[in-house]
């Protein structure tokens, strides 16, 4: 019996680059079952472009839900998930745009080893007109074994591209989906997956995503410290969910390096693109408690050197 497969695209105020995602889902080499798309209220065209999109293409399923309040990004991408009905599941952040084979690549995976969770992959980066600006290196595919969790944050500091990852329904809908957390719920979920089932990245990239100038990034995480510093200590906590006391204390030491690195990489982001040296010398400083031996790197020499020079 043939696998079904839903996309799934959550937008607000998503007028610029909502065709070119949907186009992208009816361009796939195989064609999806369903395609749901959660408006969260946006004040631009979006509407008129999604309902035009509808009538030119009605060999395709397609469903369009408008919320009738702003529920918040997260709560939006959870609907997404809610709402599929399908074997497979992947939800498109609605800037990014899937390359053709995306879906057929991902399902062949699935039906060759459905015992996985997920299966995710590459991304290219693209600017706001679609032009390449770092393309990503073909590597090999990594499967990790249920309770790989040590190896999988070794090898991916627990990020996959969001919009890379199909889910297999059979056994994520068992697992509640990320988490009312609003910053980097999905690194949260991918390792609370691997509990339970093995989890796959193809060594070749399945989508381009979008990157800004003054990316979110910086400017979210301003205005969301305290967000970001849960955020770090329930990433940290991730290394409970290893077996045994000494792989704990071994992904434990790993995650606290790897946010020990991104908290002082963020404190001086925001000194150089923000000239905020209150909250950026909070990440800083963060950052070096958190992990003392960082100083010790050459990464803290040269995030050094520029501070330094950012602060004369």
């Amino acid at each position: 019996m043939k696998k079904t497969v839903t996309v799934s695209l959550p937008v607000y105020n998503g007028e610029k680059f909502i065709l070119d995602a949907l186009q992208s889902i009816i361009n796939q080499t195989v064609k999806v079952d369903k395609i749901i798309i959660c408006d969260n209220c946006s004040d631009d065209l979006t509407s008129d472009i999604v309902n035009k999109f509808i009538s030119d293409h009605i060999e395709f399923d397609i469903e369009y839900h408008v919320n009738d309040e702003n529920i918040g990004f997260q709560n939006n991408f959870i609907k997404c998930y809610d709402l599929a009905s399908t074997d497979f599941l992947l939800i498109l952040h609605v800037d990014d745009i899937l390359k053709p084979s995306t879906i057929e690549k991902q399902t062949n995976f699935f039906n060759e080893n459905p015992e996985y969770a997920i299966v995710g992959g590459g991304n290219d980066a693209i600017d706001e007109q679609g032009k390449i600006l770092k393309k990503a290196q073909n590597t090999k595919t990594h499967l990790f074994k249920k309770n790989e969790i040590y190896e999988f944050i070794k090898e991916t500091a627990s990020w996959i591209p969001f919009s890379s990852v199909m889910y297999n329904l059979k056994h994520t809908k068992k697992l509640d989906f990320l988490s009312e957390i609003s910053v980097g719920p999905d690194e949260l979920y991918w390792p609370l997956l691997l509990q339970k089932h093995p989890i796959a990245i193809l060594g070749e990239s399945l989508v381009h995503t979008r990157w800004f100038p003054g990316q979110m990034r910086i400017k979210n995480s301003i205005s969301m410290f305290d967000d970001y510093m849960l955020h770090f200590k329930n990433k940290i906590d991730r290394a409970y969910l290893e077996i045994d006391k000494e792989r704990q204390e071994k992904t434990k030491k790993l995650i606290k390096n790897q946010v020990s690195r991104f908290s002082i990489s963020l404190g001086r982001d925001i000194l150089k693109y923000k000239r905020n040296y209150n909250v950026g010398l909070k990440y800083f400083i963060h950052g070096i408690v958190l992990y003392p031996g960082i100083i010790f790197t050459k990464f803290f020499s040269k995030s050094l050197l520029r501070l330094f020079s950012l602060i004369d």
